[in-house]
């Protein structure tokens, strides 16, 4: 009962795998049977305990290679975990504290929930200090600009490049984040925007020039601010390549402007600027973790939980006991949080059975599978294993919730 390495597994059970089957090496079928034995119990090498202190944005993500809760507590009291629907069915105005416990909040892009008031801009950058970019990277970002516009972009860093980021910089909400042909660390973060206005018409200032992407990043000389432009009136012939703006002040995020074709710009254009108001103006959403030497691709994916206690009381400590979530193996050397070698041999047969379409035999090889698993489980736990008791009335004599 625990972990044990591809390798060990090849070594044992590799005159198992069917020659012409649809997994005939011993990574592909590993691939396919053990998620489907890891979703039929909670095998002791696929629990772990997990502590996270919330922060202002009220919510917990499990970390990528996590499935689900078992078991949850805030501030050491046990706390229920809730279905993504049950907030939504609660009376609202009900007191900050109302809400106990850790409300599902489905499957995010990022690991923080990004707060709708605010605009952002995404920054991927390798993790370790000294590293670079390689070139061959790829990240595609899909997601709602601050104007409205759905925006998908892809980008591709150079050669000793340490930072990227979309074009179109200032995101209201990110739909998804991919990757691909990621072989370091590469952490994702978003700077907090603001939208301000455009206003006022001058002469003198810092001339920069657009070039003809619609989002582009500037900065302003001497303020050494940063501004974030995209233009929401485009003309009919969207061609900025050689239009220029003169940048004159900023002053409560408040943008003086002139421009060689003004016609092309209006008072009360809007533009993103960085947030200097706000307590934290930068952090990490993200983080993608390849293993070393492997280049893998795959999307960011967290699984979000409310945690309404967190508005009442100053970061409060969340304990969970949780599932993993099965993680593609890639090497010989990767690990299987399943070490039953005669339950992966049934299920490596029950793969080879239903390839035949022997439904009957398949049948019979994932029952003993599970059968195996569920011994080993019971000789781990020994007289520590729960015996369940459904009474169908209380002590009191009255009628109790139905048990699922």
């Amino acid at each position: 009962m625990g972990m044990i390495e591809v390798s060990a597994v090849i070594r044992l059970l590799s005159g198992y795998l069917a020659p012409n089957g649809a997994a005939s090496t011993m990574l592909g079928a590993l691939n396919q049977v053990v998620p489907r034995l890891l979703s039929k119990g909670d095998w002791p090498g696929a629990l772990r305990e997990y502590s996270v202190t919330v922060g202002s944005s009220r919510t917990v993500s499990l970390p990528e290679d996590e499935m689900s809760v078992l078991y949850g507590e805030v501030n050491d009291s046990p706390r229920s975990v809730k279905e993504i629907w049950f907030d939504r069915r609660e009376q609202r105005g009900e007191a900050a504290g109302y809400l106990l416990g850790l409300v599902d909040m489905g499957i995010h892009p990022t690991s923080v929930a990004l707060n709708p008031d605010y605009f952002f801009r995404l920054v991927f950058a390798p993790l370790r200090s000294g590293e670079e970019f390689t070139g061959y990277e790829y990240f595609r970002v899909e997601g709602e600009s601050w104007d409205g516009e759905w925006i998908r972009e892809e980008l591709t860093p150079g050669a000793g490049d340490v930072t990227i980021s979309p074009s179109n910089a200032a995101l209201k909400r990110i739909h998804s984040i991919s990757f691909e042909a990621i072989d370091i660390n590469v952490k994702v973060s978003v700077q907090v925007m603001e939208v301000a206005s455009m206003s006022g018409y001058t002469d003198a200032g810092t001339l920069d020039t657009i070039d003809q992407s619609r989002g582009f990043t500037e900065t302003l000389q001497g303020a050494g601010t940063m501004v974030l432009y995209d233009v929401t009136n485009d003309p009919v012939d969207a061609n900025y390549d050689g239009l220029t703006f003169t940048i004159d002040s900023l002053t409560d995020s408040q943008i003086s402007f002139s421009s060689s074709n003004p016609s092309q710009l209006v008072d009360g254009d809007t533009v993103a600027t960085l947030a200097s108001n706000l307590e934290t103006s930068s952090f990490t959403v993200g983080m993608i973790r390849p293993r070393a030497g492997v280049e893998v691709s795959g999307t960011l994916n967290y699984r979000v939980f409310k945690v309404a206690e967190a508005s009442s009381t100053s970061s409060p400590t969340v304990n969970m006991l949780l599932k993993r979530k099965h993680v593609e193996l890639l090497s010989n050397d990767d690990v299987i949080p399943i070490s039953n070698i005669p339950a992966l041999k049934h299920a490596i047969l029950g793969l080879n059975a239903e390839d035949r379409s022997d439904s009957d035999r398949s049948k019979f090889h994932w029952d003993t599978a599970l059968e195996l698993l569920d011994d080993e489980l019971t000789d781990y736990m020994k007289s520590a294993r729960p015996v369940p008791e459904i009474k169908p009335f209380s002590e009191a004599g009255f009628s109790i919730p139905i048990i699922r």
